[in-house]
């Protein structure tokens, strides 16, 4: 099945992105290992709480790049907000209607 356009440059972004990403994870490595070498205890922590972050955000960026990836037609849209009226009063979108009589 051939790709959308669409689906072309949304893959293009996600490997551009984590090219990027990962790039600056390294930038950030290099500076850790400054940090570690001349005993700076906050930057320490904060590079290594900044990689954690970074590292997960790049494993959801893979993480969508290969279902961009393997899925046909790319990713299932997400679904709509549906205005549910399940019997419980005061939701969202205020009391349910009375029953009819």
């Amino acid at each position: 099945m051939a790709r959308t356009r669409g689906e072309n440059i949304a893959i293009g972004f996600m490997i551009l992105w984590l090219v990027i990403w990962a790039g600056g994870m390294m930038i950030v490595l290099y500076g850790l290992s400054s940090a570690v070498a001349s005993g700076e205890p906050m930057a320490m922590l904060f590079m290594t709480v900044w990689l954690g972050g970074a590292g997960f955000g790049l494993l959801m960026g893979a993480r969508k790049l290969r279902g961009l990836l393997l899925t046909p037609g790319g990713l299932p849209r997400r679904g709509r907000d549906t205005a549910w009226n399940d019997g419980v009063s005061g939701g969202r979108d205020g009391p349910p209607p009375p029953p009819p009589v």
